[in-house]
């Protein structure tokens, strides 16, 4: 892609608001110490550094809107994983990647938003936008309108004089306010382990957090609109149910390769705890903890679980991919506890994923 004139500081200027909704700073950073130029630890500093460097090098703008779209592909995925039958697989990658895109706002901005005004005459359908394909396999990208409602809640002393005099005898008033957000979900075959990852989009902001009803919606969503699309093309059902992950937590818990970072459990003696980590260190080594656990002989009922491997201790890679099989202590103790997807954090790329893969594999050996 070739900038020219007056176009690079706005295309440079969309492309910064995209890398922070949706990549994030240590994206950026990377792209622009692989190129040697400086970087920052802000985004005020960062967004000048970009745009200057743009204007000299269009190619830096092509490296940023690459790195955006494996962002998009990969990371911040409520994650949901189907075992494809062998002889089916082929079948179902040339159906993905033969799809044929149509040529819409959404794909002509694509790894880029639409405008907002654009996004708001969405229909809220899931459409194909992108197909694409590496070594691992083969994926098409949906996107669509989402919408969010978050609540403002004002106490009787906040009231201003016309909230007074409409609503003399209340005591708060509680406001709903939509957010129009859009969102990129992913399905894609991984070849090496015949499995079908469908990846829901995760909101970054802060004042956007889905709840797990949201997340399950939208898992919900891109579940039935491939089912429908690879029962039309294959005249076959692909998907049974996904994978159940909830299995897998106390082994993720033992894996001495990763660090723990969260962990929810319960005891014999009625408690109910999730303890955090930060900064990639180990819950399993934290004093607090470690001393807890010896206290009650190791016997807890785990119900949650984030676990991040730092690849460079491991096999070389300079990542650290984060796998979080969220729960409640509720499903633990019901007859067929169940958790359907995985929130997928920290993913640099497909290499990523099917790391994350192996690993779920060996957990269930």
């Amino acid at each position: 892609m070739v900038l020219f004139g007056e176009n690079i500081v706005a295309n440079a200027e969309s492309l910064i608001k995209n890398l922070k909704s949706r990549a994030g700073i240590n994206v950026a950073q990377a792209v622009l110490r692989t190129a040697k130029l400086p970087t920052a630890r802000s985004w005020t500093e960062l967004e000048a550094i970009i745009v200057q460097a743009v204007n000299k090098d269009p190619a830096v703008y092509d490296a940023l809107i690459a790195a955006l779209r494996i962002q998009l592909v990969c990371d911040m995925k409520a994650t949901c994983y189907f075992s494809i039958e062998p002889e089916k697989k082929l079948a179902v990658k040339d159906a993905l990647t033969s799809l044929n895109i149509e040529q819409t706002n959404f794909s002509k901005a694509f790894p880029l938003s639409v405008p907002v005004q654009e996004l708001q005459n969405d229909d809220g359908v899931l459409k194909a936008i992108h197909t694409f394909s590496d070594e691992f396999g083969a994926g098409v990208i949906f996107s669509r309108k989402r919408v969010f409602s978050i609540s403002e809640e004002y106490s009787h002393e906040k009231f201003t004089d016309s909230m007074l005099e409409q609503f003399p005898n209340h005591d708060k008033i509680i406001a709903i306010k939509n957010y129009y957000h859009q969102t990129f979900d992913v399905v894609y075959l991984n070849y090496e382990h015949s499995v079908l990852e469908l990846r829901a989009d995760i909101t970054r902001s802060d004042s956007l957090l889905q709840t797990v009803k949201q997340q399950e919606k939208s898992c919900s969503d891109l579940r039935n609109t491939i089912q429908l699309f690879l029962l039309g093309i294959l005249k076959a059902k692909v998907l049974g149910a996904p994978k159940n992950l909830f299995p897998l937590i106390k082994k993720i818990y033992t894996d001495p390769s990763g660090a723990i970072k969260k962990l929810g459990f319960s005891t014999l003696t009625g408690s109910i705890k999730t303890e955090t980590m930060k900064g990639g260190v180990d819950l399993r080594q934290e004093p607090f903890h470690l001393n807890g656990a010896k206290a009650i002989n190791h016997e807890m009922t785990l119900y949650e679980v984030a676990i991040i491997w730092h690849r460079i201790d491991i096999d070389n890679v300079n990542s650290k991919p984060e796998l979080y099989v969220p729960g409640t202590h509720m499903n633990s103790v019901s007859l067929e506890p169940r958790c359907d997807f995985a929130i997928l954090k920290g993913i640099r790329s497909n290499c990523d994923t099917n790391f994350v893969l192996k690993k779920m594999a060996s957990f269930e050996k």
